[in-house]
């Protein structure tokens, strides 16, 4: 039996390797999740007491960090470094496992686990969420502050690149990142976040909205901070109010440090919005299915490619109006004709394109479909995700 580790620095709802476990044959594979006992999107320890890592089907092991309370700080950097180095020290106190499935973010979990596979042989696989450090590019409009936070911070991805024997993304964008500094010839494949599409319909079902209303739903599904242009959304749909359009709801799906802000905009501008804060996946599932409309907001210079939130939106059979500027999304918006693309943070070209998907039923009905058959095609975790334990056969014993 093969003896597998698996690191990430937290579940979450919909989490992609409860459903990775879940496909995973237990007498071909023991499998170990370590994660952290700190949240990071909650900013607050486990209750150790309250989990439920029977959810996962295998051992999990909880590993100590120091917490943090801002997403860029000094104290999470050292946060993080203080939580790979005990993930290194674990794995070194424990058998040695037969492989390592390593997962960035966290970039300092992966770059220890890196580290402990190069010293004892141990075949490493990288799973890239998202790209460390660009994803910070954008907050750092300050030279000086942005070389000494890169430097240290791109030489650790770059050795988890190098010593990585093979690697998973989420997107060809990210594939072609870890390419740069990848071995010659190491298998590397894409499979993409997506979602369970059996179980998202069902709990459509089970968690349906009934509507008996004229407005047009507008649905946005995600956290609420600096990466999420919601504000030109917003301003999109205060300009087609004006306009004579009268009936449209922003359905506002998830929590986060600026909802407050968010909703206060809202109100300042007059465009009625429904913050629903966070929701349990299921009950998130049926509230985006009631939308007309999704709307994928990024801001300018977002290092994301293919995100949780448009594997929803394509699962729930929706058009998505699209001012994301990650290529790869922007060309699966044209190709499969799920939506529209726009400019982006550009409220009028945005409001533009809403106006083109509001004044015509039809055209929501086909792109909708069109979405769900992308879903279909490409985020179906049933479909996908076998290709990555297909990946840990390769590297068995004596394979």
């Amino acid at each position: 039996m093969q003896d597998v580790v698996i690191i990430s620095s937290a579940t979450r709802a919909n989490d992609r390797y409860e459903s990775l476990v879940d496909m995973i044959d237990p007498n071909e594979f023991s499998v170990e999740f370590i994660t952290s006992k700190f949240m990071h999107p909650t900013k607050q320890f486990r209750d150790l007491s309250k989990e439920q890592p029977e959810k996962l089907r295998c051992k999990v092991t909880y590993i100590d960090e120091l917490g943090y309370k801002k997403n860029i700080s000094l104290r999470r950097i050292r946060s993080n470094f203080v939580l790979g180095r005990n993930v290194y020290n674990y794995l070194e106190q424990r058998k040695k496992p037969d492989l390592i499935f390593a997962v960035i973010p966290a970039l300092e979990m992966a770059y220890h686990a890196a580290r402990f596979a190069s010293k004892h042989h141990v075949p490493f696989i990288l799973d890239l969420r998202d790209l460390w450090p660009e994803a910070y590019r954008m907050v750092f409009d300050l030279p000086i502050l942005r070389d000494l936070f890169f430097r240290p911070v791109a030489r650790h991805a770059n050795y988890v690149y190098s010593h990585s024997d093979a690697v998973v993304a989420v997107s060809d964008t990210f594939l072609k990142r870890a390419a740069r500094n990848a071995k010659p010839g190491i298998p590397m494949e894409k499979v993409t976040l997506g979602t369970d599409l059996r179980l998202f319909e069902q709990y459509v079902g089970e968690h349906a909205v009934l509507r008996n209303d004229r407005e047009i739903w507008i649905g946005y599904v995600g956290t609420l901070g600096r990466s999420y242009d919601i504000e030109h959304v917003i301003d999109a749909l205060a300009i087609l109010k004006k306009a004579g359009y009268g009936n449209l709801r922003f359905v506002v799906i998830g929590g986060g440090f600026l909802k407050e802000r968010f909703a206060a905009y809202a109100e300042k501008k007059g465009v009625l919005c429904e913050f629903t804060g966070k929701l349990p996946y299921p009950e998130m599932a049926g509230r985006l299915a009631a939308c007309d409309i999704a709307v994928n907001p990024i801001v300018h210079r977002s290092a994301g490619s293919l995100i949780n939130k448009v594997a929803d939106y394509a699962a729930a059979g929706l058009p998505v109006l699209n001012s994301q500027e990650c290529d790869e999304y922007r060309e699966l918006v044209d190709r499969y004709r799920c939506g529209l693309n726009c400019r982006c943070e550009d409220a009028p070209d945005m409001a533009e394109k809403l106006k083109t998907l509001i004044d015509d039923p039809q055209l929501r009905k086909t792109m909708g479909a069109n979405n769900r058959r992308l879903a279909a095609e490409m985020f179906d975790r049933r479909v996908e995700y076998p290709r990555i334990v297909e990946l840990f056969r390769r590297f068995r014993r004596g394979a």
